[in-house]
């Protein structure tokens, strides 16, 4: 097998870990499936890695530190997912580290996670939007039929109290007037 065939073996291997599709979403990676690649579309395909990555820093201190880092980061995912009885493990593909996530009970990718848990949050969001609207109708409900009920009370009270004002002053004839408070006939029963 010449050097080509050989690069783009390894290319074709590569891309079956996902990491191409992680880093440069907007690149268009061929089926690895299909079987073998022609040339074309694998030479344009790392011609586009090449491009997408080209600002990428690549000398072995930048590598050292990305090292740690994901180290630190694969910790940190581990810890948390572990909490909530999922889990995170990494494995060494074809130069690269692929983090392999179990959550509620089957393997994903990272953006396939990613996915799931913006559509979990999102159905959380949904669900916690209507209980809280619920409560807040519940709560203006309880407040509005409280403020009712106090208002109510004072007209009755202002209505017996000019009653008494009433009874207590006659007109000049001698009649006795009284306020009678009614429901109008247009309000709701």
């Amino acid at each position: 097998m010449d050097a080509r065939a050989e690069a783009i073996v390894a290319l074709q291997r590569f891309t079956t870990t996902g990491l191409v599709a992680v880093v440069l979403p907007e690149v268009t990676v061929p089926a690895a499936d299909d079987g073998h690649w022609a040339a074309t579309p694998a030479i344009a395909l790392a011609r586009a890695i090449e491009s997408g990555l080209s600002s990428t820093d690549d000398t072995d201190a930048a590598r050292e530190r990305v090292q740690r880092r994901l180290s630190e980061e694969l910790k940190t995912l581990h810890d948390t997912l572990s909490r909530h009885g999922h889990s995170a493990s990494a494995r060494m593909v074809e130069d690269g580290m692929v983090i392999d996530i179990v959550y509620q009970g089957r393997e994903r990718a990272v953006p396939e996670l990613a996915e799931a848990l913006a559509t979990e949050v999102g159905e959380l969001t949904r669900i916690l939007s209507a209980y809280e609207r619920e409560i807040l109708e519940t709560h203006l409900i309880t407040e509005v039929a409280g403020t009712l009920q106090e208002l109510i009370g004072a007209a009755e009270r202002q209505v017996r109290d000019m009653n008494t004002e009433l009874e207590d002053r006659p007109t000049s004839t001698g009649m006795r007037l009284r306020l009678v408070w009614r429901a109008s006939r247009k309000a709701p029963s």
